[in-house]
């Protein structure tokens, strides 16, 4: 008669159970949180886009009217429905400031809304160096912007 060592076979089980399980957590892990960084990563690009945006119109607001606005509300109405974007992370406005007497703006995303992607307070636009994103963490991305400051330097 065969013998059947029952304790054998149950630690077995366990050990064969819990590597089953951690496989699905790593997979789930894995499959989830690269979706979440995709995410964030075009929260990333809709925010540099919104911030580029924005300083843009403080520019055409310039030319138009000789001077920057002293809060951005007074652009609203160049915006389609006179919505001003605001940062699709933080769903925060974007920090406004006059620099050096009215004569220059920059416009900031405050505080860590793309943590892994740049640093605090980033990214920002500034009416002397245009687009700024300081520790981007994309390089792809970095290359295109320094790319079209390069064209924009060029005109």
């Amino acid at each position: 008669m065969l013998k059947i060592n029952f304790q054998y076979h149950k630690k077995l089980y366990l050990i064969l159970m819990s590597i089953i399980l951690f496989i699905i957590l790593v997979y789930l892990y894995l499959h989830f949180s690269g979706k979440h960084f995709q995410i964030a990563g075009e929260k990333f690009i809709v925010c540099y886009g919104n911030v580029t945006y924005i300083g843009s119109q403080l520019l055409y607001y310039k030319e138009k009217n000789g001077c920057y606005p002293k809060d951005l509300k007074e652009i609203k109405s160049l915006f389609r429905k006179e919505i001003i974007p605001n940062c699709p992370s933080s769903n925060q406005d974007y920090f406004y400031e006059l620099r050096n007497n009215g004569r220059a703006f920059c416009i900031t995303c405050k505080g860590w809304n793309h943590a892994g992607f740049c640093d605090e307070n980033y990214p920002q636009y500034s009416s002397d160096k245009g687009l700024i994103v300081l520790g981007c963490k994309i390089p792809d991305f970095v290359r295109h912007i320094q790319h079209m400051q390069s064209k924009d330097n060029l005109k």
